[in-house]
């Protein structure tokens, strides 16, 4: 079992089509399918299912996947610590993050990213954080950002890069509005409407009430930010937003924003896979400290 086959290995894990693996390591299709069956050999498993139309991994090759993620970063490691020279980061780089995150704060770091290395292959996930957990600990994702606290129990390693200012926003005209500040006690009885429990932003607004009080009636549970925005605008409640996700509404006066001294900045948190960290994930993770001390 050689590095090399791993490599190959994992290209075809990732990208489940042998041709597509081939033009990424820009080696002939008949080498990839070698080094793939000559692994399959050494092993005396099937890593992939070619039976029906579209690849699949095994139950070995899955297992097999994690364990090449592990040994290829450990060579890494050890050549630069070897060597003392730094690789120049290239491949894969996957990133899962909240939605809003995705559209609004991820795109500068992105464009700032590929202008530095832009032999690395980026993909984007929307995702909430039970995906971004998931991804992290099967190594299906190289870094992930969380909204307010990270998760306790994750073998990640974890990093803040960014304060997400938050906003209570309510409709225009609400009884509230124009107010100089509003308390909790004026807040607990107006209704509210959130994302689903389990959102990122869900945890950001039950956070806002940690120290306020019992939190208000949640009149509605929405799937997105976007149509939490749209029914405070409607009229149909207050919400705990971050500020990023309801810029626009806020412009074109769809929703007013309410001074709440309580709501503090929730922290957006980078994290990573504790047992590996790819060259290109930590290019991004440096070009990320780099924006936060900015």
């Amino acid at each position: 079992m050689r590095l090399r086959q791993l490599e190959t290995f994992r290209t075809v894990a990732r990208t489940l089509n042998f041709r597509r693996a081939a033009e990424r390591l820009h080696y002939a299709q008949s080498s990839v399918t070698e080094q793939v069956q000559g692994l399959e050999s050494d092993l005396g498993v099937s890593l992939f299912d070619r039976t029906g139309r579209k690849l699949r991994l095994t139950e070995a090759g899955t297992r097999l996947l994690t364990y090449a993620d592990q040994l290829l970063c450990l060579a890494e490691e050890a050549r630069v610590a070897v060597t003392g020279q730094q690789a120049t980061p290239s491949g894969p780089l996957t990133l899962r993050a909240p939605e809003t995150l995705c559209a609004r704060r991820l795109p500068p770091l992105l464009t700032s990213f590929h202008a530095r290395h832009p032999q690395v292959r980026l993909t984007v996930q929307p995702a909430g954080r039970a995906d971004v957990r998931r991804g992290l600990q099967e190594a299906e994702t190289d870094l992930g950002l969380f909204l307010g606290e990270v998760p306790r129990g994750l073998d990640v390693a974890c990093e803040e890069v960014a304060r997400e200012p938050l906003c209570l926003v309510a409709p225009p005209g609400h009884a509230l509005t124009g107010r100089p500040n509003v308390t909790a006690r004026e807040l607990a009885s107006c209704a509210f409407i959130s994302t689903q429990a389990g959102c990122a932003y869900r945890d950001v607004f039950e956070s806002a009430w940690a120290e306020a009080g019992p939190l208000p009636q949640v009149v509605a549970e929405v799937g997105s930010v976007a149509a939490v925005a749209r029914c405070v605008a409607s009229g149909m409640g207050l919400a705990v937003l971050p500020e990023v996700a309801v810029v626009d509404e806020l412009a074109r006066g769809h929703v007013v924003a309410l001074r709440w001294e309580a709501l503090r900045p929730a922290g957006v948190w980078m994290a990573w896979n504790a047992r590996r960290l790819s060259p290109a994930a930590a290019a991004f993770l440096r070009l990320a400290r780099e924006a936060r001390d900015a």
